[in-house]
C-alpha cells in the first residue's frame, strides 16, 4: 500500500469504531517483516502489476499466512488491447508499473 492508502484506511478504521483491531502497515510485498504464519489470511487489491519479482510476492503471502488460511486477489488486466492509457488506479504516469 501507498502512504495515502495506508491515511484513508486508517481514518476509516476510527470513523468505524475499528481501530483497536486493525492495523495497516505500509511494506515491500517480496520481504515482509513477519514470521511465518503470522496471518489468519491475506489479499491483494491491485498490487501485483506493480510488483517486479512476482515470484517473491506469493512466495512471501504463502509464508506468512497460517496453513489453511486463505488468500485474495483481484487485479486490472488489459490483455492484448494495446498500450495502458494513463491515468489508472495505480500510476498517473506509468512509473511503478512492472509488466
Amino acid at each position: 500500500m501507498t502512504g495515502p492508502f495506508i491515511d484513508a484506511g486508517r481514518r476509516l478504521t476510527e470513523l468505524l469504531g475499528m481501530g483497536a483491531v486493525v492495523d495497516l502497515r505500509q511494506g515491500d510485498g517480496q520481504a515482509l517483516p513477519y514470521g511465518d504464519g503470522t496471518f489468519d489470511g491475506g489479499y491483494a487489491q491491485h498490487v501485483t502489476m506493480n510488483v517486479p519479482d512476482r515470484p517473491s510476492f506469493f512466495g512471501e503471502a504463502w509464508r506468512v499466512i497460517r496453513p489453511g488460511g486463505f488468500f485474495a486477489i483481484t487485479e486490472h488486466g488489459r490483455g492484448n488491447a494495446g498500450p495502458t492509457y494513463h491515468p489508472v488506479p495505480w500510476s498517473e504516469d506509468g512509473r511503478g508499473s512492472s509488466s
